[in-house]
């Protein structure tokens, strides 16, 4: 048993602080982002309501992984969550209805919505701000004596994760996502609250501090920002820049407490201790903040701007610590800078480089090509430029020329699995795409093989509007427009395409289909290559079967999905996700409860023959398949089943002792063995 299914087993026994302890003896770095996930569900099942600081902790684990779970249910509905009860609805409705969108029908997920929905008309409160504030400052009082000693105490700051980590978790009781500091100056001892230059925090901070007690003001000063002294020319404020990207966690934080100091040290040397004096600083979720004296604020902001850009940071602004004041731009990267910065090179407008292109160029020869080597290719380089700093994986998803190149790979392996990572991939460069036909003529392929055909037919006719004179668009818009009734309209597409491309294969073709009335499936079962076409309709091709289970995922049989749910539905099907890519689900046999994978859409499993869906139910049911001994004399279980949109049968049993593991037997379509088993 793996870790994931060790902590799915603890989670259906309501034993979160397990799966929190086995999670978190992983090094941070280490784990991989199901494993952060597994453990944001359990920071929120573990927590109470009032909990604040476990749903924060939740979040701080999912945020990070927003564009790799994207469309995931599980993961949207535990971000939600977690907003939920940081009563933040707004964001969490967001989030409930992308779980929905994922799971459609779930129940859960449609509770949490309409409690989202009246909790916005009528906002929920587990405990008012002004209850929170009360609460808080009690556990202030209870924890300031021993966060005094370890002020006093702790002269190598050794200490200073605990002292942190022991602060944040009581202001976190009335206060959300608020950055802090913590001095000494001599018998004081001060906390500052910083707004992070925003106007809507400042407001419950200085609630939160004028109702501190007594007996904490005895030894604290509680300080919001830093107030102008109207009697002195003396000027307070802060600067700001943005926070570091490429990293997440406790080590996004040390890099930007480091960031921060040098910052700090460098404006101080540069400018001298007669222009300024730093108060300390802050980091947000989105930018850092250092506050500052100064005594003569023209040199400082001279200094500061020239310390700026010997920096990565793309910009940096200064703000004064008065309420009534706009945001002043001390420096700013060019745009030319800003390319050079992110790895761009002038001669390619892309991180790809001109030698990189040459080399994805030589894996293409005419109408074939080695599109695994150029998948590879992209892949591998995007790996080794995050891995090396020279870029972020967001900024390496929005580059034109990756995105192209990625999808022109992915659309000509012709399988289902890449036109989904096409379609996962093209969105964050959607922005750099304008006057790009080529971008949405495959954005727009990638969406019709995954079945989301209204999409792609409006990605298609924007293609057309942005660049008209690019042919092969018009091939979509026609293919399209046909399929959603528009036969005028898909000729019109045809003639346009003709008029770029005389006498062109593909778009007489098509006309010829839309004649004859062809479907969707039938005007997708052509090759380029007029040749290539004529073998395969001629039965001539060897990857004509393959081409077949591909387009079978274009269009949903409605009675043939109707068919398989009757067949596998009855009280015996938990938990099912479709299109996530694949469509799984939890079948409970006599034997157990086994993982049942299609690895396929909705389209493709609703072209399935009936009656080998039903022998692999039945097979699952009478326990023909329950049990595996291999040549080595041990016993599996069956825990997952994995059918190919080809008729593979894919049995994965875990064996049993104490060598745990897996073994796996490949079954061909009547389910008889095909291959010897392979394990670990």
């Amino acid at each position: 048993m793996n870790l994931i299914e060790q902590c799915q087993q603890w989670n259906e026994q309501d034993e979160f602080q397990k799966i929190i302890d086995a999670i978190e003896a992983i090094p941070a770095d280490q784990r991989t982002p199901e494993l952060d996930s597994e453990l944001a569900r359990a920071y929120n099942n573990l927590a109470e309501p009032t909990d604040r600081h476990l749903f924060q902790k939740s979040l701080a684990l999912l945020k990070p992984h927003e564009n790799y779970f994207k469309g995931d249910h599980c993961w949207n509905f535990r971000i939600a969550y977690a907003y939920y009860y940081l009563e933040q609805e707004g964001r969490a409705l967001h989030y409930f209805r992308q779980a929905l969108d994922a799971r459609p029908g779930d129940e859960d997920t449609r509770q949490m919505i309409e409690a989202c929905r009246k909790d916005l008309s009528l906002p929920r409160f587990n405990k008012t701000f002004r209850e929170r504030t009360e609460k808080a400052w009690a556990a202030f009082e209870r924890e300031e004596a021993r966060l005094r000693k370890i002020m006093r105490e702790d002269i190598r700051h050794e200490r200073s994760k605990e002292l942190i980590s022991r602060c944040e978790r009581v202001l976190s009781i009335a206060l959300s996502d608020t950055a802090f500091e913590l001095g000494c100056q001599k018998d004081r001892y001060e906390l500052v609250l910083s707004p992070e230059g925003e106007r809507m925090k400042l407001f419950p901070l200085v609630y939160f501090q004028q109702h501190a007690p007594a007996s904490v003001r005895k030894n604290w000063d509680i300080i919001v920002g830093r107030q102008k002294n109207p009697h002195s020319t003396i000027v307070a404020g802060f600067f700001i820049y943005p926070a570091i990207e490429a990293v997440e966690g406790e080590e996004r934080t040390k890099q930007m407490q480091q960031l921060r100091d040098d910052l700090q040290e460098k404006i101080r040397k540069q400018a001298g201790d007669d222009v300024v004096a730093f108060l300390g600083g802050a980091t947000g979720l989105y930018c850092g903040y250092l506050d500052f004296m100064a005594w003569d604020l023209r040199k400082l902001l001279e200094v500061a701007a020239d310390v700026f850009s010997h920096t990565n940071l793309p910009w940096a602004y200064f703000h004064s610590f008065r309420r009534d004041v706009s945001t002043v731009r001390i420096w700013e990267r060019t745009v030319e800078e800003e390319a050079h910065q992110q790895g761009i090179h002038p001669d390619t407008g892309s991180m790809l480089s001109a030698e990189d292109l040459r080399a994805l160029e030589a894996f293409h020869e005419g109408a074939t090509g080695y599109f695994g080597k150029m998948f590879s290719y992209i892949v591998d380089f995007v790996r080794k430029g995050v891995k090396e700093g020279r870029f972020t994986e967001e900024q390496a998803r929005a580059d034109l020329q990756i995105a192209l190149w990625y999808s022109y790979s992915c659309i000509n392996l012709t399988s289902y699995e890449y036109y989904y990572r096409a379609m996962q991939w093209m969105p964050d460069s959607e922005k750099n795409a304008k006057g790009c036909a080529t971008w949405y003529y495959r954005y727009s392929c990638a969406l019709m093989y995954c079945s989301r055909l209204e999409e792609a037919l409006k990605y298609a006719e924007q293609g057309a509007k942005e660049e008209p004179d690019y042919p092969w668009i018009w091939l979509q818009v026609g293919k399209l427009r046909y399929y959603f009734g528009d036969k005028k309209g898909a000729l019109e597409a045809v003639k346009q395409g003709l008029s770029l491309e005389p006498g062109d294969y593909e778009f007489l073709t098509l006309g010829r289909e839309i004649e004859l009335g062809a479907s969707l499936e039938q005007m997708e079962f052509h090759w380029i290559n007029p040749d290539a076409d004529r073998d395969l309709l001629n039965g001539l091709d060897e990857e004509a079967d393959d081409k077949r289970c591909t387009i079978s995922c274009l269009t949903v049989n409605p009675e043939g999905l109707a068919r398989f749910h009757r067949i596998f539905t009855p009280g015996l099907v938990t938990d099912y996700v479709k299109n996530s890519p694949y469509c799984r689900f939890n079948y409970q046999t006599q034997h157990g409860k086994v993982e049942v994978v299609f690895k396929m859409n909705e389209a493709g499993l609703s072209k399935l023959q009936a009656d080998w869906l039903v022998m692999v139910k039945d097979a699952l049911d009478d326990g023909r398949w329950a049990a595996h001994r291999t040549t080595e004399n041990q016993e599996g279980a069956l825990e997952t089943i994995v059918l190919g949109l080809d008729y593979s049968i894919l049995l994965e049993y875990k064996l049993k002792g104490p060598d745990e593991g897996y073994v796996q037997v490949w079954l061909n379509k009547d389910g008889t063995p095909v291959s010897n088993e392979s394990g670990d």
